[in-house]
């Protein structure tokens, strides 16, 4: 996907996950195309991770609180009139699929003033 968006990545360059590398992608894929779909051109998308969570944060129209739950069900998608995008409402709910593969849990937070924050959080993260 082309875009004019700016991404960040913003982490620790030694930090290892050991997971299923194709479904990791996947998601991530997911949520940055979904976090430029609905973020204005030119805006940052910014990818925060440790060793226990992977945030993307927008810039973008926002999640209401009563859609948070619903957008990682299949076919749903966030109310046509807050947007005009197109799509096919699966790709949140393939992420979520994949998140369960690798353990994984994914939410949704608010990215204030505007915005969302899609967090990837890993289970059973064992402490050193």
């Amino acid at each position: 996907m082309r875009s004019s968006n700016k991404i960040e990545i913003e982490g620790d360059d030694n930090l290892h996950i050991k997971t299923n590398r194709f479904a990791l992608r996947e998601i991530l894929n997911i949520l940055v195309e979904n976090a430029i779909k609905y973020s204005p051109k030119s805006s940052m998308v910014l990818i925060k991770y440790d060793k226990k969570e992977i945030q993307v944060i927008d810039q973008g129209i926002g999640v209401s609180d009563n859609e948070k739950a619903k957008v990682f069900n299949r076919f749903y998608q966030v109310e046509k009139s807050r947007t005009n995008h197109t799509g096919n409402g699966i790709g949140l709910a393939i992420a979520q699929q994949y998140a369960q593969i690798i353990n994984a849990e994914i939410y949704i937070s608010d990215n204030l003033p505007n915005g969302t924050i899609f967090h990837l959080s890993f289970k059973n993260v064992n402490e050193k």
